[in-house]
């Protein structure tokens, strides 16, 4: 009955991770995945051969990392507050490793890592820091029901909350406040945690799983894009810190801020009809909170585009579409991320299927500087040929771009 409810039990462990994984094609994709540190100019890249490269802006070391129990690499994430410590989720574990950035050794040992497993909860699919800084990390998986949290240091675990009759939790995410944490399931329904006393609300029914979702930065604003929905939803709460303990006052419905149906097809569907393809693959709001970025499924026509829109939130939810972002030739997309603590706009980080990482500054002045009417401009839509004409700050090849063998 269970494989009846949950087919995702049926799917082997490649499978399963490729099915829920951020990376539009995992499986076969060279870069994996890729995350920002903090406050640092560096980022973590791990590869299909299951290492993982630090990269600096400053310098040309390149460490790289490597462990026995580091194979099918999920998703990664760098402590708060930390300059060193990495976090790796991987297929049977959790690895914490800890780099020297003023190290001049390519490999750290072993005594560089440790290896935390809960029983039953692996493959680890999702992994996130308490985002105050607190020495606590958070794991979820596909196959398991618990939210697990690790004292990384006393290498200490304890299930803090189950979610149950949904065949597991695909992700976790906190809110950049820490105050809410929404956890998806491979079903159809996601909740809402308020982590203080970890009280929750659900939403349920919907017309599929939740693919992607995303916090703006002040942790009022969750929007949400379903498996096969072409839609995106807002929900928005209070501001947490108006209130002495944080309290869930989410809407009971969620409202659609953008409707990404083909033009060609918008006329012959009906807005209940799902598509038989996927068509939002990730979406993610830079740190300003300005900007969405939309990757579309491997399957929509649009799969070698990057979708950009000015994004508002007061008084109400609005978005504008800026452009659209055309990567190499016979290359798609297949993860996007948002460098964090940019000073003037933004910078979205693209992994394309060749192996290449595109960077793409977008130069705006904030919303508490400028008139909100005169945020919402329209950007024109541009290429990787454009970018190649100005000069990276991050790359330090001569095409903007890292590749990847």
């Amino acid at each position: 009955m269970q494989l009846t409810l949950f087919p995702h039990l049926k799917l082997s462990n490649d499978e399963l991770i490729a099915s829920f994984s951020e990376n539009s094609n995992w499986q076969e994709s060279p870069i994996r995945y890729l995350c920002w540190h903090s406050h640092a100019d560096k980022f973590a890249i791990a590869l299909k051969d299951d290492t993982i490269r630090i990269h600096y802006n400053d310098n040309e070391l390149v460490p790289m990392l490597k462990h026995k129990l580091q194979r099918n690499v999920t998703m990664m994430s760098w402590k708060p507050l930390s300059a060193s410590t990495l976090a790796v989720g991987t297929q049977t574990a959790v690895l914490v490793w800890n780099i020297d950035p003023t190290s001049l050794s390519t490999r750290p040992s072993s005594g560089a890592v440790q290896v935390l497993s809960h029983a039953g909860h692996s493959p680890v699919t999702s992994i996130g820091w308490n985002p105050r800084g607190l020495d606590l990390l958070f794991t979820t998986s596909t196959l398991s029901s618990a939210i697990v949290v690790w004292n990384v240091s006393m290498k200490q675990s304890q299930v803090i909350q189950h979610v149950t009759a949904c065949g597991g939790i695909s992700r976790l995410l906190f809110s950049p406040d820490g105050n809410k944490v929404i956890t998806t399931t491979p079903s159809s329904s996601f909740r809402v945690f308020e982590t203080a006393t970890w009280t929750n609300e659900r939403w349920s029914k919907l017309a599929g799983r939740v693919q992607s979702s995303c916090w703006n930065p002040s942790g009022t604003l969750l929007l949400f894009a379903l498996y096969r929905d072409p839609r995106i939803y807002s929900l928005t709460f209070s501001d947490s810190s108006s209130f002495d303990q944080p309290v869930l006052d989410g809407p009971k419905h969620a409202s659609v801020i953008l409707d990404l149906t083909p033009d060609d097809e918008r006329e012959h569907e009906s807005s209940n009809v799902i598509s038989p393809s996927n068509i939002i693959h990730s979406i993610c709001v830079d740190p300003t909170g300005e900007r969405l970025a939309v990757m579309f499924g491997r399957d929509d026509p649009r799969c070698h585009l990057v979708a950009v829109y000015a994004l508002a939130s007061d008084p109400v939810v609005s978005v504008t579409p800026s452009g659209f972002i055309h990567g190499p030739v016979e290359a798609i997309p297949t993860f996007i991320t948002f460098k964090p603590n940019v000073k003037k706009g933004a910078l979205l980080t693209i992994c394309y299927s060749n192996g290449h990482v595109g960077y793409i500054p977008m130069y705006f002045k904030a919303a508490n500087q400028l008139n909100r009417s005169k945020i919402l401009t329209p950007l024109k839509s541009f290429s990787m040929k454009d970018i190649d004409q100005n000069q990276s700050m991050w790359s330090k090849s001569q095409n903007n771009s890292l590749l990847v063998s």
